[in-house]
This record gives C-alpha cells, sequence and structure tokens, in this order.
C-alpha cells in the first residue's frame, strides 16, 4: 500500500487557504491511485477551541472538499476536521473518504487534550473504528490518543486491524504508522512525508518503503 502523509503550514482558521495549500501539496507529490492520504488533526482550521464558528456538521465544506480531493486523485484520504453531531456537540474527528467521495468511517478523538481546553470544547469519542482499504484494515486515531495505550488494545482486541494511523498538529511533530501485530500485513508499504515550510516556498518530500 502507498501512504501519503502531508503535513502544512496551517492558516489559522482559514479554511480556503488551508485546501488550496492541501490540492497543490498533492498536484505536486502526484499519488498513485488508490493511495492512502493522511492529513493533519483540524488541517482546514487548525487547532482551534473556536467550535461555535468553525466546527461544521457532516457534508458540510470540509467533508466536501475532502470527497472532491479523493475523487480528483483518486485517493483515499484520512483527514481531521472540527465536526457537530446531530447532538449539537462538537467533536475532534478524523474523516475517511473513498476516491468514488464517499464518506467510508468518521473517528471522533477518544483522549482530548485536557490541558489546552479542548475536553471543555469538545466531546470525546466512545470508541476506537476501523476502515477497509484494499486489503488492509485500519484503525484511524488523532494526535493526543497516542499517549493511551489502552484504547489501542481495545482496537486491536475489537477489530484487529493491520495498522494504525495517526494524524498529529498540522504544523509540529511526525506522522506515525504503526503497525499492528495482531495479525501479519497483507503487503509492504511505501510511506511518502510531503511537508510544506513556513513560508511555502520550498518542499521536502521523503519517501520509503516499510518491510
Amino acid at each position: 500500500m502507498n501512504i501519503v502523509a502531508l503535513q502544512i503550514d496551517i492558516a489559522w482558521e482559514d479554511k480556503a487557504a488551508n485546501f488550496l495549500k492541501v490540492r497543490r501539496l498533492l498536484a505536486e507529490v502526484a499519488p498513485e491511485k488508490d493511495s492512502l492520504v493522511v492529513l493533519p488533526e483540524m488541517f482546514a482550521t487548525g487547532f482551534t477551541m473556536n467550535t461555535a464558528t468553525m466546527a461544521e456538521s457532516y457534508r458540510g465544506e470540509t467533508e466536501q472538499f475532502l470527497a472532491g480531493i479523493a475523487r480528483e486523485f483518486g485517493v483515499c484520504v484520512v483527514a481531521g476536521a472540527a465536526m457537530r453531531g446531530r447532538d449539537g456537540r462538537a467533536r475532534n474527528k478524523a474523516l475517511v473518504c473513498s476516491p468514488p467521495g464517499e464518506l467510508l468511517a468518521f473517528y471522533a478523538k477518544m483522549r482530548p487534550f485536557t490541558l489546552g481546553g479542548e475536553a471543555e470544547c469538545y466531546a470525546a469519542g466512545e470508541r476506537p473504528v476501523v476502515f477497509k482499504w484494499g486489503d488492509w484494515t485500519i484503525s484511524p486515531f488523532i494526535c493526543y490518543d497516542l499517549r493511551f495505550p489502552e484504547i489501542f488494545r481495545e482496537a486491536t482486541v475489537a477489530h484487529q486491524p493491520h495498522l494504525f494511523v495517526s494524524s498529529p498538529t498540522g504544523s509540529r511533530g511526525a506522522f506515525i504508522i504503526g503497525c499492528a501485530c495482531c495479525r501479519p500485513a497483507p503487503s509492504k508499504i511505501r510511506l511518502t512525508l510531503l511537508a510544506s515550510t513556513v513560508s511555502d516556498a520550498t518542499r521536502s518530500l521523503f519517501t520509503t518503503d516499510v518491510p
């Protein structure tokens, strides 16, 4: 499986600017068809607590953008977004869109970053989820979740995923791809990291094969 991880210098609460950055990077790397493209946590807004203005309902502009780039580039996209559920509460979610532009799955961050005030603005998710992509079973997580191994054990026991994919906060850290040990991977992984600089003047590209 080919995985493309995008890391951008997120424009604060400027969805149009961030949509443009993501599309430009994807056009530059020209990912193989059926690649798995992973975007950062809240890629369209930054790690905002302004849920009254930034959180969207389903089929909103961020989901429509993700569906559009999935169709345009023929890829599966995993991306973080501030979403508002039917109960009116905001949640920090990972959305998964297939190449036809369909919403394959969504996951709500189970461990909000309390020290940053996230727990006061976003309701915590209740359980891990998985989605199928090709021969792979994949479980998405978000940033601070990585500090809590019990939720990864919960996902492993319930779903036996081949792969965990986690999106960090956009302009810091690195994407983390972890293979679960519960069963063998169906194929090798090729991982590409594409990152824009703060000035957007240059870009760095790193590709490696993961056994």
